[in-house]
């Protein structure tokens, strides 16, 4: 069970929703009674409440309709009306509720009802507009002790809106139209200027006719830059074909130069001087050298050879001249075309001035355009009639009243009653941490809780109270103990406990008292006990049997004194060792192996051993002992400790794996009856037994204080 306490704790959100449902459950009354005195008084308040009744209209806004005589206006509305749907509902919303608006229908109201208590403020309390979604449709309500008082104040607002919103739209359009007014004013005086700088500038530059002055320049130029490049082009292919002729004929190359002249002169004489070389060339392979038809031959070949070198030297001479002729013809084109580049720069320039200031002219006639079609639809706005709101359903008076609505007043001061008293039990939970309720041990411990037992009112001495159930084994106190005793004995480790440790987190919460009942009751079972005191530093039970403490424990471990350490008490079966002769580092002692060697030799002899040991939250002595044992009980003394010094014990002995078995709470107070109060759980041992006042010194005056215990 330790281990599932553990893995519960380790879930944070788990954890702390066992909190507030054990805060739930503890404060179930505070909660409880708080919820029902804000029902109680939501209840009162609901039934003598002045009835409201509401009268509700339906108005249709649209942020197109109205506007038909500004075309453009509406072509940009429709564009953007997804767009602004909800920016223009939530304008109309705040000029409705706007003080004109109030105040207006103020007036109006008092006109027809002279009540006299009718406000602008009045009325913005008590009326409401809520649009209607997905639609362009708004509600206004208007809510009032007379239904038909609330009717006729909601369509007042209606009408007094759509009257404020058609003189709005109106007023708008007259001012509007008196500032369009003066801008075309100045606009037609702008267009009377423009017109006369553009004329004194034409004239001045002497620029007639504009378009078609520097349209003839252009295409003067465009003919030029082609005559030009066709001139350029032919000069330079006649360079080259005269340096190529002129190095042919330096070279002697004649036949190859009248072959590229190719004129029909030199095709004539290359045919013949073909024809004239066959036949010397035949002639010289049947004659000698000296032979006439030879020398014929011969000097025919030189003659033909010789004319074509005169003719070709001609026509060289001829393509010279040519190329002269060309390249003065170019450089007269070019000077024609730089002048007629000059001209155009020069008529352009003064043609840049020209089109700035026709420019000029021109925006300033569209804008007198622009501003006349504005003025005509102004002018039609500010006589208009047409209004973008439309009441679609008048107001009627109603027969069901609005408010007080009971059901949801008390649903409202219910849920604010149960969060308010939660609220307050979270408070006194926080002001309040002691341990006070079963609930508290399982939910902020979470240990086991084995029991509580009652506080004995009156008993003041120590010996008196450890003793008690013993002395008093029908008391309520004793009844307590032996039903701690049966969860001990039926622990979840299925371990039968045979050495059992009793541990506090502070002092005087009572776990020695707690010890010798326990002692008592297992000894009264047939046990054979050996109660053992474990607090070295301030042991008690000495004091309890009126025994000397030496030797004991201390001796023992020391020593191996035995038989002399151990002592007989007035109970049956239980046998007490004190803690013996006071030393220095008593923790040492208790966390050495001869302890858990004498521990084991005095289980031998006896069927259980119950330590009393130091309390755990400031000494480390519980902690040691806890290795060696069977259990651990923690005592915690009811509203007297803080549940986080508490819970820092409980960790230091589950860190040192020490196996806890619970939690007994000690010193509960009684309350009335006879019955123990633990934080509205009561508890009673009577069960009918018989006994006759069992109760004992318990039944005295329940706000008695409980007596401090060991």
């Amino acid at each position: 069970m330790i281990g599932q306490e553990n893995e519960a704790a380790s879930n944070p959100l788990s954890e702390r929703l066992d909190e507030l449902r054990a805060i739930v459950l503890i404060h179930r009354w505070l909660i409880g009674i708080f919820a029902a005195a804000v029902l109680a008084l939501t209840l009162v308040g609901s039934l003598l409440a002045t009835k409201q009744y509401r009268g509700t209209l339906k108005l249709h806004i649209s942020p197109v309709t109205g506007l038909e005589v500004q075309v453009q206006e509406v072509m940009d509305q429709s564009l953007n009306y997804t767009r602004n749907t909800r920016q223009f509902y939530r304008t109309q919303m705040e000029i409705m509720a706007s003080a004109p608006v109030l105040e207006e229908v103020a007036r109006r109201f008092e006109a027809a009802y002279g009540a006299g208590t009718m406000t602008a403020g009045r009325v913005g309390q008590v009326i409401d507009i809520t649009p209607v979604q997905a639609s362009e449709l708004m509600e206004v309500s208007a809510t009032l002790p007379d239904p038909e008082q609330a009717a006729a104040l909601a369509n007042l607002l209606a009408k007094s809106y759509s009257d404020h919103n058609l003189d709005a739209r109106r007023d708008a359009s007259r001012e509007a139209r008196v500032w369009l007014q003066e801008q075309l004013v100045d606009a037609e005086r702008r267009i009377i200027e423009g017109n006369q700088r553009l004329l004194a500038y034409q004239t001045g530059q002497g620029l007639g006719d504009v378009e078609e002055t520097v349209t003839a320049l252009s295409s003067s130029s465009q003919s030029l830059s082609r005559v030009t490049g066709e001139t350029t082009t032919e000069r330079v292919l006649l360079e080259t074909n005269v340096a190529a002729h002129r190095r042919m004929l330096a070279n002697g190359q004649v036949v190859e130069l009248a072959k590229d002249l190719a004129t029909p002169e030199l095709a004539t004489l290359v045919a013949a001087y073909g024809e004239a070389v066959a036949e010397a060339s035949h002639l010289a392979a049947r004659y000698g050298e000296r032979m006439p038809e030879r020398r014929d031959a011969d000097a025919r070949v030189n003659a033909l050879l010789e004319s074509m070198r005169q003719v070709a030297s001609k026509n060289v001479a001829a393509e010279e001249i040519r190329l002269t002729t060309l390249r003065e013809k170019e450089k007269s084109l070019g000077t024609a075309l730089d002048l007629t580049k000059e001209q155009l720069l020069e008529r352009q320039a003064r043609i840049g001035g020209y089109e700035s200031l026709r420019l000029d002219l021109e925006r300033a006639r569209a804008l007198f355009e622009a501003l006349s079609e504005r003025n005509d639809e102004l002018d039609l706005a500010s006589r208009t009639q047409l209004n973008n709101v439309r009441i679609i359903e008048e107001a009627r008076p109603s027969d069901d009243p609005v408010a007080p609505n009971l059901m949801l007043n008390l649903a409202v001061a219910l849920i604010s009653g149960l969060v308010g008293g939660f609220g307050l039990a979270v408070l006194r939970t926080q002001l309040d941490d002691t341990i006070r309720s079963p609930l508290d041990i399982a939910t902020f411990l979470r240990v086991p809780y084995l029991g509580m037992v009652p506080a004995l009112d009156g008993v003041e001495d120590p010996a008196e109270r450890a003793l008690y159930t013993h002395r008093h084994p029908k008391s309520s106190g004793a009844e307590a103990i032996r039903a701690i005793r049966t969860l001990l004995e039926l622990n979840p480790s299925g371990k039968g406990l045979r050495r059992l440790l009793v541990t506090s987190a502070v002092a005087s919460e009572g776990k020695t008292e707690t010890s010798v009942r326990l002692a008592v009751s297992f000894a009264n079972l047939g046990r054979r006990v050996l109660l053992i005191d474990g607090d070295l530093r301030k042991p008690r039970l000495h004091r309890i049997f009126g025994v000397e403490k030496e030797p004991g424990v201390s001796d023992i471990v020391e020593r191996g004194v035995f038989d002399a350490a151990i002592r007989g008490t007035p109970i049956p079966n239980v046998d007490l060792m004190c803690a013996g002769t006071m030393i220095d580092r008593p923790n040492e002692l208790l966390a050495s192996s001869a302890m858990a060697a004498r521990l084991d030799e005095l289980g031998r002899r006896y069927d259980l051993i119950l330590i009393d040991t130091p309390p755990s939250q400031v000494l480390s002595d519980a902690l040691l002992v806890s290795r060696v044992v069977d259990g651990v009980v923690l005592v915690v003394r009811n509203q007297a400790v803080s549940r986080q010094i508490v819970r820092d014990t409980v960790r230091r002995l589950q860190q040192v794996g020490a196996p806890l078995l619970g939690v007994v709470v000690n010193a509960v107070l009684s309350g009335r009856g006879g019955r123990y109060s633990y934080y509205g759980y009561g508890y009673g041992y009577g069960y009918g037994y018989g006994y006759g006042a069992h109760y004992g010194a318990e039944e005295e005056d329940p706000k008695s204080k409980a007596s401090g215990s060991a």
